[in-house]
């Protein structure tokens, strides 16, 4: 999130799972968003252990239908919990015309034989009143206070998936997060270049506590990425119109103050909806001027975003257009910063947060993960094209749904709890209790089965046998024990571990005498 936050204190690893305001304390942001946080972590854990990975209430909630002659999906509304995040589908919709922020969609054409993979992609996006200005407080003078954090959900397509991929296992998906990793330092303190001289001081020698980002610009291996940097969390922004030139735009604001806003010589990306939710970065570029009517004008062709939703310019700090990882060496940041990248396969937008305090060291990190940004996915449909015995010439789609189905917990059925029907020889078919007893149902009517073992009492169990016959099945005597006196088997036990099953279907008279 780039925002203007202290620092961010949540730690799962610590097992916190409440907050408590203390009397007389200074208050802080990052004790309110740790709190959140922790709200959050609790509530998404407790879904995944119900829910699980994914799942939805049952009904048609994001079921997946073919219309308009295979050239269009239409989606469900519903619910649907991802990995304990509650996606919300207000009506019906068709894919084409999806709603939210993101870019819609390209559908694939049909293709004869070949399977499609229909899914949800979910992620988070950190909302400023620059994305939505409504969070301006017009009793404040329109100043900004708390920003929120939206969920983004969007069906997507992946065509030509392994034949043999199943709802619960899809070869090579879904993508692989970054690999990129980043290790936080301080420069030890240097030697005096001559005894007239302090020698240069170790450790964080900035004279502002800061909260430092590091964000990859260009994605790729480590010998080809890049990154940029920010000493404010890159919340330094302002939002922008085009003009209708390739090289300037008009800024709405140019920040909070000197300090906190643009100026002549800053390095700014112009960003937008787009960059923001698709795996690219803006464009970085210098500004070279800005007029009294507030007109910035860049170093580079910004002419490739215009008319992008919500364009801003964001102020980064690195003294100069994006920076090489140069194959994992160590870099120097800045007041004795330094940051090393590890790994592969870095993505746009991966960013890691550090803190730096006066007097202090750097906040150490050490072959950190990225924690921005996190992908969610959900199989939701796999499409099937085969001929179409209706249409000469065309093609139609099988569909194969893969959201599991959940009902309310003060509805649950037979039909509802899950079944091995291997064990009973029941054949694959029957996967629930329900079926189960459907299936028992369907056996010879009025008919049981009563298993006799060694220690049996004989005489009670042809007593037991009902009006209408029963199964006998005699458990074998693998270990020689002896049935009960005065006992006699009507059969011999068979030597295989097998059961050996004997019909009656006569009179518990008969049975019995026999």
């Amino acid at each position: 999130m780039k925002g203007d936050f202290t620092r961010f204190t949540f730690n799962s690893q610590k097992r916190f799972n409440r907050l408590y305001k203390q009397q007389g304390r200074v208050e802080l942001d990052a004790d309110f968003n740790e709190y959140v946080d922790l709200a959050a972590d609790l509530n998404r854990t407790e879904a995944v252990d119900v829910i699980g990975q994914a799942g939805a209430p049952k009904g048609d909630g994001f079921k997946i239908d073919l219309i308009n002659n295979n050239t269009d999906l239409l989606i469900h509304k519903g619910h649907i919990y991802v990995d304990g995040i509650l996606c919300v589908l207000e009506a019906d919709v068709q894919y084409r015309t999806q709603p939210g922020d993101l870019p819609q969609p390209a559908l694939p054409a049909p293709v004869l034989n070949r399977k499609d993979l229909v899914y949800l992609h979910v992620m988070e996006r950190h909302i400023t009143w620059v994305e939505d200005p409504s969070l301006l407080e017009p009793a404040l003078q329109g100043a900004d206070t708390c920003t929120r954090v939206k969920t983004i959900a969007q069906i997507r397509v992946q065509p030509g998936v392994a034949a043999n991929s199943a709802c619960g296992a899809v070869p090579n998906w879904p993508p692989a997060p970054g690999g990129g990793r980043l290790t936080t330092g301080a420069k030890a303190a240097g030697p005096a270049p001559n005894p007239c001289v302090l020698p240069e001081s170790g450790g964080f020698r900035g004279i502002e506590n800061r909260l430092y980002r590091v964000e990859v610009h260009t994605g790729g291996s480590l010998a080809n990425a890049k990154f940029k940097w920010s000493r404010d969390n890159g919340a330094v922004l302002a939002p922008v119109e085009f003009i209708g030139e390739t090289h300037r735009v008009k800024a709405k604001t140019l920040g909070r103050d000197q300090v906190l806003g643009l100026k002549k010589g800053d390095w700014v990306e112009l960003a937008s909806d787009t960059t923001d939710l698709t795996p690219s970065s803006g464009t970085l570029a210098q500004i070279i001027d800005i007029t009294p009517d507030l007109i910035v004008q860049l170093s580079k062709d910004i002419s490739a975003h215009n008319g992008q939703g919500h364009p801003k310019l964001r102020r980064w700090n690195q003294p100069s257009d994006e920076v090489s990882m140069q194959n994992g060496a160590t870099l120097d940041l800045e007041d004795g910063i330094t940051v090393r990248f590890s790994g592969s396969n870095f993505q746009p937008g991966d960013a890691w947060m550090f803190t730096a305090r006066t007097g202090q060291d750097v906040e150490q990190l050490v072959n950190a993960p990225p924690s921005a940004i996190v992908h969610h996915y959900a199989p939701l449909a796999f499409i099937t094209w085969v001929p179409d015995p209706n249409v000469p010439n065309t093609l139609k789609g099988n569909i194969e749904t893969c959201v599991p189905r959940f009902p309310p917990l003060t509805n649950i059925t037979a039909d509802d709890v899950k079944f091995n029907g291997a064990v009973c020889n029941f054949g694959p078919n029957v996967t629930t209790v329900q079926q189960a007893i459907d299936a028992l149902c369907e056996k010879e009517e009025e008919c049981c089965t009563i298993v006799v073992r060694p220690s049996s009492n004989l005489a009670d169990v042809f007593a037991s046998i009902p009006a209408g016959g029963a199964h006998l099945c005699f458990r074998p005597n693998p270990n020689g024990i002896s049935l009960p006196s005065g006992s006699r088997s009507p059969t011999k036990a068979p030597s295989s571990s097998r059961e050996s099953e004997t019909r009656a279907r006569s009179s518990p008279t008969t049975t019995s005498s026999a």
